[in-house]
């Protein structure tokens, strides 16, 4: 059994966790899987499991200690198959490096049959379309396309600055349009900012890489949110081969005595029309 934890679970959001199963015998009808998270008192998660299309039941948790247990049984098919948790923290980080310590056991008629462990790391900083994810469509005349971007801070610690980062990359002429690093189509898009009732333009240094040339800089104070607005306008450059785009905006920000900064990242699609 392995237990597959997202990337970092935000304060009362839900992220998913997924436990792979490999079942080397019979196919068992009714096995019991236990959860146990280590949290301090005071301090609680909810959970909710997938139990078919669209279903996710809460798993009721109880404390024992420093920890807080809860479980649910089902069948066990010969073969491969992924279990399905949703974990919901219901309080932030007080460190840059906070975690959450998840426990799983399955068992068969009360014997344990299988044990694993992982780390779910608390986000200290979040960064997501206000609008929802969507794609965006991009003129070639140089007409304006805006969007807006929430950063959100989920910690009890400042971060002083954080810093918002674009990139743009052409994607392939069919499948999922994913981002490759490049930043390949950088010199090809203008941005603008808007400062109170004002759009201003900013330009980043022809060639330089998305590390270096931050469009915002703004403080996000312990738990406070802050939406920027921005608008995407194609330049004369832009490739008649690009149809589509990859652009992301990333954000990054040091908390207060953190030895290395938080990261987050929102893409989306640009349909080049």
């Amino acid at each position: 059994m392995s237990v597959q934890p997202v990337q970092q679970y935000a304060a009362d959001r839900d992220g998913d966790v997924g436990i792979e199963v490999r079942n080397h015998g019979p196919a068992l009808a009714k096995v019991t899987v236990t959860l146990q998270f280590t949290v301090a008192r005071g301090h609680t998660v909810s959970v909710a499991r997938q139990a078919g299309k669209g279903k996710w039941p809460a798993v009721p948790l109880s404390r024992n200690g420093s920890s807080l247990n809860g479980s649910w049984t089902t069948a066990l098919p010969e073969g491969t198959r992924t279990l399905h948790f949703r974990l919901r923290p219901h309080y932030a980080p007080a460190t840059f490096d906070e975690k959450l310590p998840v426990h799983v056991v399955l068992a068969d008629r009360g014997a344990p049959i299988a044990i694993g462990s992982a780390d779910a790391t608390l986000a200290t900083l979040l960064a997501t379309w206000k609008d929802g994810p969507h794609k965006l469509a991009v003129h070639r005349d140089g007409r304006w396309t805006e969007v807006a971007l929430t950063l959100r801070n989920p910690s009890r610690l400042d971060i002083p600055q954080v810093d918002v980062r674009p990139a743009y990359d052409t994607c392939p002429a069919s499948g999922t349009c994913q981002g490759t690093g490049r930043d390949d189509l950088a010199d090809d898009f203008r941005i603008a900012v808007r400062d109170g009732g004002d759009w201003v333009g900013v330009d980043r240094a022809k060639g330089a890489a998305p590390a270096t040339g931050a469009v915002v800089s703004v403080p996000l104070p312990a738990g406070a949110s802050r939406t920027v607005h921005l608008r995407i306008a194609a330049t004369d450059g832009l490739p008649a081969s690009a149809t589509r785009a990859d652009f992301r905006l990333l954000a990054t920000g040091t908390l207060k005595g953190a030895p290395s900064p938080s990261l987050a990242l929102c893409d989306t699609e640009l349909d080049l029309s």
